[in-house]
């Protein structure tokens, strides 16, 4: 492999990286600490904010299951990031100067428009253009990188909320995301075809067969008529469901058991065990497959969600619960990739992403706005929304079996990587 080769991929991780930055760690993970200051400034309740949640991840979904493969297979990846960073400090002023409900929930869609071609989607395609093998560790990488930078914002967050407030700490926001929009550009040459080169790991002897294990699997009709495929999508949306609707309100849960002022130190707690637990996720993915992820990601969240029904808890049992949670949270970036390239290969990947991460988002949108609903109307209780969650936790795992029992009796599990 040449050196201009090597150069660019790992410009393309740092790329993707400043988006995991952005996204995962600055935009996504700490929207939730803006909850208490912004519903008691617009007197709303919980479950009118986790709607500004349901309206990015909304947007996000429709462009990520309709749109995303064919806009990045007409534009390039480097193009759709340009317009994801743009849209996201479009979106984080909108947040800023928002008043009333309707331009809080505008900032959010175009926010969800920009998250959709900066984050989950980024990942997975870059890494798969740009590196023959180790998928899984490379996003896991990513990942790990925006997790630990939620942990750090998740501590800095509040501290500019507290000293300009939040519509200040959101233009602080923007003005960051333009910053790294410009960087990411300058980073992300484009992909191996476009300039004449060929993935990481690939040798000169071995260069023909990397083109054609691009090729090798289903095309994305051709998946879609399977069982598996199908199953896939549930799964995705259950894992979104519950992995983060649980998530995306644990800071609430802090402020009812009586520990508000340590928001930020548990989104940080969980943030920086994401950050632990996601290389080891994409070691698993690699080595064991991505099932082996699934298990105990989702598995850690059933366990969060009965725990997290008692009435009253310690703050170190609340951190123990944020550990739990992370895996879940791991479970809704790391194995979708190399689930989708072990039952379908990597062919048109773009939209194979687009499909399973829109799916994904789409569970997202509606599992806080969901949880707190049964807040809402539960007489200030999570119990049965919580046992709700477990049961999608719990079938999320099983559909993902029988998914693989498909792909292998159909002799496509395990397809080469």
């Amino acid at each position: 492999m040449s050196t201009s080769s090597t150069k660019h991929a790992w410009m393309a991780v740092g790329a993707v990286t400043l988006g995991s930055i952005l996204i995962s760690g600055l935009i996504w993970n700490c929207l939730t600490l803006y909850a208490d200051p912004v519903i008691n400034a617009l007197g709303i309740s919980r479950s009118a904010f986790m709607l500004t949640i349901t309206f990015l991840s909304g947007t996000n979904t429709v462009i990520s299951l309709f749109f995303y493969g064919p806009l990045e297979q007409r534009f390039g990846l480097r193009r759709m990031m340009a317009a994801g960073g743009f849209f996201v400090t479009l979106g984080s002023l909108l947040f800023a100067i928002s008043g009333s409900l309707p331009v809080l929930y505008l900032g959010a869609m175009f926010t969800g428009l920009g998250v959709s071609q900066m984050s989950d989607n980024c990942f997975n395609v870059a890494c798969t253009y740009w590196f023959k093998r180790n998928r899984g560790t490379m996003i896991s990488i990513v990942a790990t990188i925006g997790a630990l930078s939620g942990a750090v914002f998740s501590i800095i967050v509040p501290l500019w909320i507290a000293s300009m407030g939040w519509r200040g700490s959101f233009y602080v926001t923007a003005a960051v995301s333009a910053i790294f929009t410009i960087l990411i550009v300058i980073l992300y040459k484009g992909k191996p075809a476009d300039l004449g080169e060929q993935p990481m790991w690939a040798d000169a002897a071995d260069a023909e067969e990397v083109d054609a294990n691009a090729e090798t699997g289903l095309t994305y009709k051709e998946m879609l008529k399977t069982p598996a495929a199908w199953l896939m999508i549930i799964v995705w949306l259950l894992v979104g469901i519950s992995g983060f609707a649980v998530r995306g309100n644990l800071v609430l849960f802090a402020v009812d058991y009586g520990y508000a002022e340590s928001q930020g130190l548990l989104n940080a707690v969980l943030l920086v065990s994401c950050a632990i637990l996601s290389p080891i996720g994409g070691q698993m993915c690699d080595k064991l497959g991505a099932r082996s992820m699934m298990i105990f990601g989702m598995g850690s969240t059933i366990i969060a969600c009965f725990l997290l029904m008692q009435l009253s808890m310690s703050l170190a049992m609340l951190f123990v619960c944020a550990v739990l949670l992370s895996f879940g949270w791991a479970c809704n970036i790391v194995p979708i990739a190399p689930a989708i390239i072990e039952n379908f290969g990597r062919k048109e990947m773009s939209k194979k992403s687009g499909l399973f991460v829109g799916m994904q988002c789409l569970g997202v949108a509606v599992g806080p706005a969901t949880l707190s609903l049964f807040y809402d109307f539960g007489g200030g209780s999570y119990a049965v929304g919580l046992i709700v969650m477990a049961i999608m936790a719990a079938l999320s795992i099983v559909l993902f079996f029988v998914a693989e029992v498909s792909s292998r009796k159909a002799g496509r599990w395990q397809l080469k990587k």
